[in-house]
């Protein structure tokens, strides 16, 4: 009964970690496709500034 009870605590504990690690996983996954995009956009204004709306425009 102890072992079978040091068992079910062991696999309970794994399947914990298990579910923290693939959350930590999918969460630093977010954040490097949203890194990415923002990348991926700033490169866009730099490259082509002309779409970019203009500032100094007078009025």
């Amino acid at each position: 009964m102890f072992y079978y009870k040091c068992k079910v605590i062991k696999s309970n504990t794994e399947n914990g970690l298990f579910f923290i690690i693939k959350g930590l996983l999918s969460i630093i996954i977010e954040l490097l496709s949203i890194f990415t995009g923002l990348y991926a956009i700033i490169l866009h204004t730099r490259t082509f500034p002309k779409y970019q709306p203009i500032q100094n425009s007078s009025i």
